[in-house]
């Protein structure tokens, strides 16, 4: 029985498949990111996809945030420029009125959350509660309308109560090590 011999070019037809199956082999890949050279973890370490659509979602939320601020602040600016410029105490009173109402209606950040387990977590979010009772401290002196008055201090002893709990964690912490 006589088998006829395939030519020198038949092989080639196979190597047409190769780019089909780089496509393949590039397109069902995992991401994955390698550590610096001296890192704890060596290797690679695979990233979740969700954890990255989720840290993109954070910048986006983070980057609207700042551009609402620097909306208030520009608005609380003017609002503070016309109120030093006018002389009627009528037009400065509605002036003081819409910049207490352009506070209110701010959107405020989300509630920090503190780690009770750890010091760093703890002190930081006492110096943020210090720091805005002294804020708070020094705006107050400027309120004159009981009620406003009357809601303003119970903020401020609302504060006074989480800087003294965060002072009592951090002491329970500092004595625990």
């Amino acid at each position: 029985m006589m088998t006829k011999r395939s030519g020198r070019w038949t092989a080639f037809k196979y190597l047409l498949a190769l780019p089909a199956l780089a496509l393949l082999v590039v397109a069902f890949a995992e991401p994955q990111v390698t550590m610096a050279q001296g890192a704890k973890t060596p290797g690679t370490v695979t990233v979740a996809p969700a954890d990255a659509k989720k840290a993109q979602a954070d910048e986006a939320m983070v980057v609207e945030q700042k551009k609402k601020e620097f909306e208030f602040q520009k608005k609380m600016v003017a609002l503070e420029e016309a109120y030093e410029a006018t002389s009627d105490p009528a037009a400065k009173k509605a002036i003081k009125e819409t910049m207490m109402e352009l506070r209110e209606n701010f959107p405020q950040p989300k509630k920090m959350t503190i780690d009770f387990s750890d010091p760093v977590s703890v002190e930081r979010a006492l110096n943020k509660v210090t720091e805005r009772i002294v804020v708070m401290s020094v705006k107050g002196q400027e309120i004159t309308d009981p009620a406003q008055k009357e809601k303003f201090q119970q903020e401020l002893d609302q504060l006074a109560k989480m800087q003294h709990k965060l002072k009592a964690a951090l002491a329970e912490l500092k004595a625990g090590k």
